[in-house]
């Protein structure tokens, strides 16, 4: 199934209802003082708790394509009086402005099955430019298994062909958790 560029299934929509962001961060358990970017961020509630959890000395970069999305994660973080979230409108599967070796934490959320396999591809080569040394890949998506929400089974990516798709491209998987009764999320370090 080839999508036509932008037309990202489900775009738009928050997994908000289904996982919890505060969760998902006691889950990881990440330093402060990172730079960490939610690609394809959506509302950006995942930022907003980056942002939290992670202290002012860290640099959260949330980027996605939709500008409604942004404009709603633009207010939440007026209205918080966050300082520590950029916010930047981009396609995640072309090249970011952001400099190369520049993230310690690459996060992506229930996005890439929305993407064809060349979209994959250069999403992931875009990946390895900005992860610093030891950086890690941090993957959530729908369980490949009938579930009452979520995209349709065909086009979700079970545990297993993400592990086998990203170790083409040098990364190494760490762990995975169930974070929602439909969804998992994974961890992958780069391995020079």
């Amino acid at each position: 199934m080839v999508l036509e560029k932008h037309k990202h299934h489900h775009a738009g929509k928050s997994s908000r209802a289904i996982i919890s962001a505060s969760e998902v961060f006691d889950l990881l358990n990440l330093p402060q003082g990172i730079t960490f970017l939610d690609a394809g961020c959506g509302d950006g509630y995942f930022s907003i708790e980056a942002a939290l959890k992670l202290g002012l000395k860290s640099i959260i970069i949330a980027i996605d394509i939709h500008k409604e999305s942004l404009e709603k994660l633009k207010q939440e973080v007026k209205k918080r009086k966050l300082s520590n979230i950029e916010i930047i409108e981009a396609d995640i599967t072309k090249k970011l402005p952001l400099k190369d070796k520049s993230i310690d934490v690459y996060f992506v959320s229930n996005v890439l099955h929305g993407f064809d396999e060349k979209e994959k591809e250069e999403l992931v080569k875009e990946v390895k430019r900005l992860l610093k040394k030891d950086g890690k890949f941090i993957v959530i998506e729908f369980k490949k298994e009938p579930t009452p929400v979520g995209p349709p089974l065909e086009i979700r990516i079970s545990e297993e062909e993400l592990k086998k798709f990203l170790e083409n491209f040098g990364f190494q998987f760490e762990k995975s958790w169930e974070v929602s009764p439909y969804n998992y999320l994974s961890i992958f370090r780069f391995m020079e």
